[in-house]
């Protein structure tokens, strides 16, 4: 007994230690930092009138309930739009500063807009309570709809749109869609009461990142955002106004319900450019609000122009935080070997760590999020298909963990899978789901707005925990014009929409065709591309905010991606290389570590247990993740890494159960089926030697002694099974209507 608690005491001794070789406060202090410049893609020129026309712009966000933008792109109500999905849909925005005189427009439709069908009608709710009523005639219309006095500027907040009922095109008869639709909307705003124009209103808004360019009407505005305890810098230049009368008004603000400090007042008649220099007091990043003031009744036409020439913030303090901040960045569906040329990635790499042989616990997105935030294998957490929800009871999270260390966090998605329907909100202080998944234009950039909104309202005195799921590369492949693939000469070459599905290219019989599957992944790269931009823009932000050299940020993806290495496309229905490996970059406060690169073998697993130990938590014996190698930290040889994939349990369904063992260079693959993707009959066990068959194209002979030690270890793993399967029952299940929009995403046959 007393070498038991012996060997316990070391064991605790040895976590101790790491701690403190891991801890930010035991590394040298933290240089001065240089002054930096705002990054112009943080500016949101709808501060005053946070809108949204579905165009991937805007500070005001679609949340909960509503489908992914769609559409043509071509001016007009049909252009952009996005559907209510079911009886409830939510709304985010930054209220600007004062909180009062304020009103929700919306431009829509309801579903179904014949005659003879029910009339629609929505309530809208503000912090649960039902604050307005309005219908929706059977044609496109605009509707207006006052805010509640009161309520705090500076605040991130969320209003819901509850409407009478929603209804399915197919049971109509319509078309195969099996969605419970409500209404369309292609425009949503929050405007100042006086505004007359909505439309016309939100049209007079623009803004060019590349010049810094803005046109702004009266009572508009720009919301910039600042870092804390910062020397400011601002140059405005090209004044102009049509208006007569009008003033440029600066102020400040810093957490949700602050008071606004007055920066300074100009006559625009009198000025056609302004320097500024004024101080941020310490706390969390702030708000310039940029203010277009003017007689009332002005037209919106009466637009002010100014160029944003310069706007640089020096530090006034350097020291790092008791506990580190801590961002998760993850890209979904990015291969290991898609990043390799990628320049903001390896950007970020000069300053981390690089794992360069990191792999996914699972080849599909919820169990792989789930395990990564919980620091446990799928067998363990227990969500595996696409029927459960994950239960914070059974399993505590990463965001659970620290909460309950001080850390005040978010979440932010823009995939479905990781949102309420599946369960993956818990935890989390304020979670933000802007469906993005399967869209045709690519929107990685309204989670970076998102966060910046988050990061203006949590103000400061406690550590904060983001995560961002981002979906860019993800099917199907339509990189905007910038990022597609060119000719020889250098000139893109066009893109049909249709042309980046993997499944037409399936139909097709074109599995084989070596320059339609190239074109294809030549897509995808595209999109990759950017994704690298706006991971890059992120990193920006964080510099610029102050945050970046005193935080932990990890940036990996959820899985991989196939490109007919095995005969097939997409990921979760396989665990080759190809759908498990992804990159993983870790960059540690102070930059510790900088410019490492570590080729041991390690699992996104081991990132919940790093996370936590970084941030002063002793990581319990309970989980299956082991601390990463880092600063401080040597790698240690690991007995096995395991991954596993059953999207769909159901019996009615094709059945995919498959697991894999990795021990040094040596995978094992288990098919629990005996059949592949296709129903084909396949080999129930499969070994390879990644050394000498990275391809996983040769599988070694199975009486080799080589196999027995990995034979061993998935045998044990099945005989779990059956615990398995009873934890999954006792489980909280997903609903039927998330069970059928991921079959409808192609997750389940």
């Amino acid at each position: 007994m007393n070498q038991t608690i012996g060997r316990r005491m070391r064991r605790r001794h040895f976590r101790l230690l790491l701690l403190l070789c891991l801890a930010p406060w035991a590394c040298a202090p933290r240089s001065e930092s240089p002054t930096s410049s705002l990054p112009r893609e943080a500016v949101a020129i709808d501060g005053l009138a946070p809108a949204n026309s579905l165009d991937g712009h805007g500070s005001l966000f679609l949340g909960g309930g509503w489908g992914r933008p769609e559409g043509s792109g071509e001016p007009g109500d049909w252009g952009s739009m996005a559907w209510a999905v079911g009886r409830e849909a939510e709304i985010h925005a930054l209220l600007p500063p004062g909180g009062a005189g304020l009103d929700l427009y919306a431009r829509c439709l309801p579903f179904p807009w014949n005659e003879g069908s029910p009339l629609q009608t929505f309530e809208l709710l503000v912090d649960g309570r039902v604050v307005g009523r309005a219908e929706l005639r059977r044609d496109w219309q605009d509707l207006r709809l006052p805010l509640p006095d009161g309520l705090p500027g500076n605040r991130l907040l969320t209003l819901r749109l509850r409407f009478a009922h929603a209804l399915r095109p197919v049971d109509l008869g319509l078309n195969g869609d099996t969605r419970q639709l409500a209404a369309a909307c292609t425009q949503l705003a929050i405007l100042p009461r006086p505004v007359p124009d909505a439309r016309a209103f939100v049209a007079a808004h623009a803004f060019e990142p590349e010049t810094g360019r803005a046109v702004l009407p009266p009572g508009g505005g720009l919301r910039l955002p600042l870092p804390p305890a910062s020397r400011i810098h601002l140059e405005l230049g090209g004044l102009r106004a049509r208006c007569s009368d009008c003033r440029l008004t600066l102020e400040i603000g810093g957490s949700a319900g602050a008071d606004l400090r007055r920066v300074d007042t100009f006559d625009l008649s009198r000025h056609d450019e302004v320097q500024v220099d004024f101080e941020t007091v310490a706390g969390g990043p702030q708000n310039l609000w940029l203010r277009v003031e003017a007689p009332p009744a002005t037209p919106s036409g009466d637009t002010v122009e100014l160029v944003l020439r310069e706007a640089a913030a020096h530090p006034l303090q350097s020291a790092l935080p008791a506990a580190p901040h801590v961002f998760l960045y993850v890209i979904d569906t990015v291969r290991a070997d898609a990043l390799e040329a990628a320049p903001r990635f390896q950007e970020l790499a000069r300053d981390a760590v690089l794992h360069t042989r990191a792999r996914a616990a699972s080849s599909w997105t919820l169990p792989s999020v789930a395990s990564l935030l919980t620091g446990l294998y799928p067998d363990r957490h227990g969500v595996m298909s696409g029927r459960m929800q994950y239960d914070p009871q059974r399993t505590p999270s990463l965001q659970t963990l620290l909460g309950g260390r001080g850390y005040r966090s978010v979440g932010i998605s823009q995939s479905v899978i990781v949102s309420p329907a599946y369960g993956m909100e818990a935890g989390f202080a304020r979670f933000f789901l802007n469906d993005q998944l399967n869209s045709p234009v690519l929107n990685s950039q309204r989670a970076r707005a998102l966060l910046e909104s988050w990061l203006s309202e949590a103000g400061g005195g406690a550590p904060l925990f983001a995560y961002l799921h981002t979906v860019d590369p993800h099917a199907p492949y339509t990189p905007p014009a910038g990022f597609r693939p060119v000719d020889a000469t250098g000139a893109e070459l066009p893109v049909h929409p249709q042309e980046g599905l993997p499944d037409l290219l399936m139909a097709a019989g074109k599995v084989a065709d070596r320059a339609a599957v190239s074109r294809l992944r030549a897509l995808y790269d595209g999109e990759i591309r950017h994704a690298d931009l706006q991971l890059g823009l992120f990193i920006d932000l964080l510099k610029w905010l102050d945050l970046y050299d005193r935080s932990l940020i990890v940036v990996t993806g959820d899985h991989g991606e196939e490109f007919v290495e095995h005969g097939g496309f997409e990921h979760g229905r396989t665990l080759y290389e190809e759908a498990l490996r992804v990159p993983l970059l870790v960059k540690y406060p102070g930059g510790r570590g900088a410019g490492t690169r570590s080729d041991e073998a390690v699992s996104l697993v081991d990132v919940a247990p790093t996370v936590l130990a970084v941030a002063g938590l002793v990581p319990g014996d309970a989980l299956d993740g082991r601390l990463l190698p880092g600063p401080g930290v040597a790698g240690r040889r690991r007995p096995a890494i395991y991954a596993e994939v059953a999207p769909a349990l159901d019996p009615s369904l094709p059945q995919v159960d498959l697991r894999a063992v990795m021990v040094d260079n040596l995978k094992c693959l288990e098919n629990r089926t005996g059949v592949d993707r296709e129903g084909r009959p396949a080999p129930p066990f499969q070994s390879f030697d990644l050394a000498l068959d990275p391809g996983e194209l040769h599988p070694l002979p199975q009486n080799g002694t080589a196999t027995a030690r990995c034979r061993e270890l998935l045998e044990g793993w099945s005989r779990s099974s059956e615990r398995r399967r009873a934890a999954e029952r006792s489980q909280r299940t997903a609903s039927p209507e998330a069970f059928e929009r991921l079959r409808a995403l192609g997750y389940l046959d």
